[in-house]
C-alpha cells in the first residue's frame, strides 16, 4: 500500500524543472517589452510631430493622400504597442495564460498590418497627382482670396514657402499675373530670401514687388514638397521595419512562456488531484477497503460511502 501512495503519477518534465534558464527567459521577455514600450511611446510623439507639421500644410496635401495618414497610423500604432507591452509584462508577472495568449494574438495581428502598411508606405508614390492638386490649389488662390478656404491656402502656401525656402509649383512665375497683382509680374513676400534682409519681417515686407526678382528663391516648392511628403511614409515604413524586428523576439518568448504557463497550471492542478486522491486512498484504506488499481498502476478512487442517517 505504500508502494501505490508514494507512485508518481504525473511523469511528464514539471515546469518548475530548469529554474534558472527560465528566469533568464522571463527577464529577457519583460526587458524586450519594455525597449516595445519605449517604441510605441517614440511613435506617439513622432505621431505628433508630424501632425503639427501637417496642421500648416494640410490644405496642400491632397486628399487621400498615403503620408496624410502617416500620423494616424503612428499614434494608433504607438497607443496599441504601449498596451500590449504593459499586459505582457502584468501577464508574466501573474502567470495569466488568457492574458499571454491574448497578447500573442494581438502581437500576430500587429504584424499582419505593419507588414501591410510597410509595404503601401515604401511603393506608393503618385507625382502627377500631386503636381495636379498643387496646381489646382495656386489656381484656386488666382480666382478668390476672400472667402474661408482660400485664405488658408495662402496662408499655407506662406508658410510652405517660408519653410521649405522655394517659391511656386516649378518657380517663382507661376505667381505672376495673380489674382491680387492681374498686369504684374510679382511674387508673394513669404517667396524672399530672409538672407538678403534683417531678421524684422518688416525689413523685406513688399519685397516681392520689386522690379528686381535677385531677391526671391528661385527654386520651385514642388520637389522639397515631395520630399517632405515621402519623408512621412519613410518614417512609417522605418517604424514598421523596426517594430517588426521587436516583434521577432516578442512572439516566441511569448509563445514560449504562454506554454510555460500553460505546463505550470496543469502541473499545479494535477498535484492538487495527487494529493486528493492520496487523502482518499487513506480513508478508504482506513474503513477497511482495498482501492482499485487501473492498468497504469494508478489507484482508482471511489467516493467514500457514509452510512444513511
Amino acid at each position: 500500500m505504500n508502494d501505490i501512495l508514494t507512485r508518481r503519477p504525473y511523469t511528464r518534465r514539471s515546469a518548475f524543472e530548469g529554474m534558472v534558464p527560465r528566469q533568464k527567459k522571463e527577464w529577457a521577455f519583460v526587458v524586450i517589452n519594455f525597449c516595445y514600450w519605449a517604441l510605441g511611446f517614440t511613435s506617439v510623439i513622432l505621431s505628433m510631430w508630424i501632425m503639427r507639421e501637417r496642421d500648416q500644410f494640410v490644405e496642400l496635401i491632397p486628399i487621400g493622400f498615403a503620408p496624410n495618414s502617416c500620423a494616424g497610423f503612428l499614434l494608433c500604432s504607438g497607443l496599441v504597442i504601449m498596451a500590449l507591452a504593459i499586459m505582457a509584462i502584468y501577464a508574466n508577472y501573474l502567470k495569466s495564460k488568457r492574458m499571454m495568449a491574448s497578447y500573442c494574438l494581438g502581437i500576430g495581428f500587429l504584424v499582419l498590418i505593419q507588414i501591410a502598411i510597410g509595404t503601401i508606405s515604401t511603393f506608393t508614390r503618385d507625382d502627377s497627382k500631386l503636381r495636379d492638386d498643387m496646381k489646382r490649389y495656386i489656381n484656386l488662390t488666382r480666382i478668390t482670396t476672400i472667402n474661408s478656404e482660400a485664405i488658408n491656402v495662402t496662408l499655407s502656401w506662406n508658410y510652405l514657402q517660408k519653410s521649405l525656402h522655394c517659391c511656386g509649383i516649378d518657380g517663382y512665375e507661376d505667381w505672376y499675373y495673380n489674382a491680387r497683382w492681374p498686369t504684374g509680374q510679382f511674387v508673394p513676400d513669404s517667396c524672399c530670401d530672409e538672407s538678403f534682409f534683417d531678421f524684422r519681417e518688416s525689413d523685406y515686407r513688399g519685397c516681392g514687388r520689386l522690379a528686381f526678382q535677385d531677391y526671391v528663391y528661385k527654386n520651385g516648392c514642388l520637389e522639397p514638397f515631395r520630399s517632405w511628403l515621402w519623408f512621412n511614409q519613410h518614417v512609417v515604413a522605418g517604424f514598421c521595419l523596426f517594430a517588426l524586428i521587436v516583434e521577432i523576439f516578442c512572439l516566441p518568448l511569448g509563445i514560449w512562456i504562454c506554454r510555460e504557463v500553460w505546463v505550470m497550471k496543469d502541473w499545479q492542478q494535477r498535484q492538487g488531484s495527487r494529493v486528493g486522491n492520496a487523502r482518499s486512498i487513506s480513508e478508504t484504506v482506513a474503513g477497511g477497503q482495498e482501492p482499485r488499481i487501473d492498468d497504469s498502476g494508478i489507484p482508482l478512487v471511489q467516493p467514500p460511502t457514509h452510512p444513511t442517517r
